[in-house]
């Protein structure tokens, strides 16, 4: 059931919900060939090397559900401020 929620939540939003393409990933979100993945663990972006940005913080640790949710928060931020951007310009 929560699963058709969020399906159906990002569907009336014209957001495209897929598996996610990284291990460490809840899923992939996408709108207008951006796309973002809200993670479930702590990891150092900046490290191109995903081994070393897994061990950044002494291993993985597992996000709060907090930390989650704000994960998926900063994913559509991203994706609604596309849109707002997309919007704004020229294009048909």
């Amino acid at each position: 059931m929560t699963r058709n929620l969020l399906t159906d939540t990002l569907k009336s939003a014209v957001i495209t919900g897929s598996p996610p393409v990284r291990p460490r990933a809840v899923a992939t979100l996408e709108w207008d060939g951006l796309r973002c993945e809200p993670l479930l663990c702590s990891v150092e972006e900046e490290l191109p090397d995903p081994l070393d940005a897994a061990a950044a913080y002494d291993g993985l640790q597992l996000s709060s559900f907090d930390e989650v949710m704000a994960g998926y928060e900063a994913c559509l931020e991203q994706l609604h401020q596309r849109r707002r951007n997309y919007q704004g310009s020229d294009r048909p």
